[in-house]
Order: structure tokens, then sequence, then C-alpha cells
């Protein structure tokens, strides 16, 4: 078992990462910034061969050893929706092209994801390409609910990137709206 894991965020025009230990301990960190040339965005699909080209370089600068890796995706590449029962007939397409996921949110009701396989296999093309394992695609926001695990009161979170705004709205850990 490794003894550390990266958390990875490919963002519109940057790269981020964090090596961290099982503790939660950052370890290190780096940062790609490309403004010129995004990665990917909203109209832009994700360059797979760009992309694990870019993340092997930052690893390499960063020095990292663990081969484990949480990737985060933006909210542009799913869907969601909430509801008082899990039902894939809420996600606006076929239930065989997508993963669905689904988080029972505090007031009873469920915060559904559905990652489109498409977009898995491309995320899990990167981490090969990069000699990483993929253990866990996570949507952006529900990365960040987890810093308010302890608090019941609802928040907004902005998330700005270069050619993206993400609005979540989180309560005791859990993402409520996007």
């Amino acid at each position: 078992m490794d003894e550390s894991y990266l958390c990875i965020d490919i963002g519109t025009n940057s790269i981020k990462a964090l090596e961290k230990d099982f503790a939660g301990k950052v370890l290190r960190w780096g940062i790609l910034e490309r403004p010129a040339k995004p990665f990917h965005s909203s109209i832009r699909p994700i360059d797979t061969e760009d992309a694990a080209e870019s993340l092997t370089d930052l690893l390499s600068r960063m020095g990292v050893s663990a081969r484990a890796a949480v990737m985060s995706l933006p909210s542009f590449y799913v869907f969601t929706a909430t509801s008082e029962v899990v039902d894939p007939q809420l996600i606006p397409a076929n239930p065989v092209t997508y993963r669905l996921e689904a988080v029972k949110m505090a007031d009873g009701r469920y915060f559904m994801v559905a990652i489109p396989k498409e977009v898995s296999e491309k995320y899990e093309k990167i981490a090969r390409a990069c000699g990483l394992r993929l253990v866990r695609l996570e949507l952006e926001s529900m990365a960040i609910a987890h810093r308010f695990q302890n608090d019941s009161r609802r928040n907004l979170v902005v998330d700005i990137d270069s050619r993206s705004t993400t609005f979540s709205v989180i309560r005791n850990g859990s993402v409520e709206y996007i």
C-alpha cells in the first residue's frame, strides 16, 4: 500500500497537485499554470495526451513518490440532481452512458452525480500515462464540501477559474446545489 496519495485538479488553465500522507498532512504541492492554452473548458474537451504530458512534468518537478491518485472533475463534465430517491431517470442522459453516485444529504434527500463514462475513461487514460493508479474521481465541489463537515449553516462556495466559475451550496459537508 502507498504511504501517500495525490490529489489532482486539472483546471481550465492550470493543474494543481498535492501529495498527502494518509493522515491528510500535505507533503508536497505544485501548480502548473498555462493561461494561453486551456487544458479544457465547457466547450473544449480535455486533450488526454496534453494533460498527461503536463501532469507528468508537474509531478516530476514536485518529486512525488505516490502512485495512487484522486482526481477532481469540473462541474461542467457531470450531471447533478437532488431528489428524495435515487432515480437515474432524473439524469438527462441514457443510464448506460454514465456512472451514478448518490450522497445522502442532512435533510434526507440525495445529491446525485452522473459521471459520463467517456469522461471517466479520459481521466483513467491520463492517470495511466503518468504511471498513476486512479483511485477515485470526485466532483470538485464535493472535495471542497468535506472542509464544511461540522458546519450546519448553508455556505455558498465560489470556485473561480480562468474560464469558468462554479457556485456550490454546501451544508454539513454535503453539496446541496451546484
